[in-house]
């Protein structure tokens, strides 16, 4: 694995380097003098790209698309293979520069505009206020409001795209927000719940609207018992990921390429989510010869046998093919490196996160008990 250490995480400890300066300055000079000839939108963003790739990104890397989180890791990706250690260091510092530069310069996400809806969205949205109020208040109907004002919200993030209005570029990037937050922001709170895990209220008025007493009681409860889970529930996935690396720590990535093991996992693939996570371990094809998953592969919503570390028969740990060949080129893992402990590193941050995300949703979980034998059984 690269090994940078405290130099890698506070490059700011070593003397920049003349060129590191150089390319900071030239960029800095340049993003001035972009945003002061008062450019439209489309044009600033074309000349912020052709900054970055100038003075910031190595000279083999480009930009082809938004810079998207996902975006971003494909460049670090294609950096490490270009350039040395030390390099790489300095590279990612320079873009971590530029990112704060151009967050701080330019918080074009914030506009007048995202708060202002058009008629259409308000009378379809109270259109839907109506049926519900017309109706017998069930929770079924609830949940059918629910779901039309979310599909309202998606319209509006649609909206937002098409007309340039940035609040939606910090949550396509995946920095924050989504379409949850539109609907809340500006058409409806949604349901409120319980500790039983009923629904409490219809909260049909928006943050921007305000919200009535009882709307805003109702409201409040509810993130007090969201508070409440998150305090005290958080502890269990804690718990557990301790007792997970207790049992991984001693699993080690083997010597052996290949263990010749013909036991497999039977798997199903879901989405391609799922295949993204799988991508670059082997399973046994239907014509009984084991390949390699790709993104391409031609999978999904089929049942595979995948080579698993499950049935893996190394006598030192865990075979290359059985585990991901890809993921220890990745990583650059050798023989001996400790697999185990980022196993069970992975597997306790997806519970942690399922536990917040219960939380979001107001039940309390001394009422309903989270799974996590079954949790984790889901991700496989």
């Amino acid at each position: 694995m690269l090994d940078f250490n405290q130099e890698f995480v506070y490059p700011s400890q070593r003397v920049l380097p003349m060129w590191v300066q150089k390319r900071l300055t030239d960029f800095h000079n340049a993003i001035s003098v972009a945003t002061n000839k008062n450019l439209s939108d489309n044009l600033l963003n074309d000349a912020i790209i052709d900054i970055l790739e100038e003075h910031i990104l190595h000279s083999k890397l480009k930009i082809k698309k938004a810079l998207t989180s996902s975006e971003i890791r494909n460049l670090l990706d294609k950096l490490d293979s270009v350039t040395t250690d030390d390099e790489f260091m300095w590279f990612y510092y320079l873009l971590m520069q530029a990112g704060f530069t151009l967050s701080s310069i330019i918080p074009s996400s914030f506009q007048p505009e995202a708060l202002t809806l058009p008629k259409e969205f308000i009378q379809e949205k109270n259109d839907l206020v109506k049926l519900y109020k017309n109706s017998e208040g069930s929770s079924d109907d609830a949940l059918k409001f629910q779901k039309g004002i979310t599909k309202i919200a998606e319209k509006v993030k649609k909206y937002f795209e098409d007309n340039n209005i940035h609040v939606v570029d910090l949550m396509n990037s995946g920095a924050k927000g989504n379409v949850s937050h539109i609907q809340s922001l500006l058409l409806s709170v949604g349901l409120s719940i319980n500790s039983f895990g009923e629904i409490n209220d219809v909260i049909d008025n928006s943050h921007v609207e305000g919200m009535s007493q009882t709307q805003f009681f109702n409201g409040s409860s509810q993130a007090i018992q969201a508070l409440y889970a998150k305090s005290s529930e958080t502890a269990k996935p804690g718990y557990l990921g301790r007792k997970l690396s207790t049992v991984a720590e001693r699993i080690k990535l083997s010597k052996m390429d290949d263990c010749k093991t013909r036991r497999y996992l039977e798997l199903k693939i879901r989405d391609s989510k799922m295949l993204e996570s799988l991508n670059g371990r082997y399973y046994k094809s239907k014509l009984g010869i084991e390949l390699q998953l790709t993104l391409n592969s031609d999978v999904i919503g089929d049942t595979i046998q995948l080579r698993s570390p499950l049935y893996c028969k190394a006598k030192d740990g865990i075979c290359k093919r059985c585990y991901n060949p890809l993921f220890i080129q990745k990583l650059k893992l050798t023989s001996g490196d400790n697999i185990g402990l980022i196993a069970s590193t992975g597997l306790t941050g997806s519970l942690v996160n399922l536990t917040l995300k219960k939380s979001h949703v107001g039940v309390s979980l001394d009422k309903e008990e989270i799974d996590f034998r079954e949790e984790i059984e889901k991700m496989f």
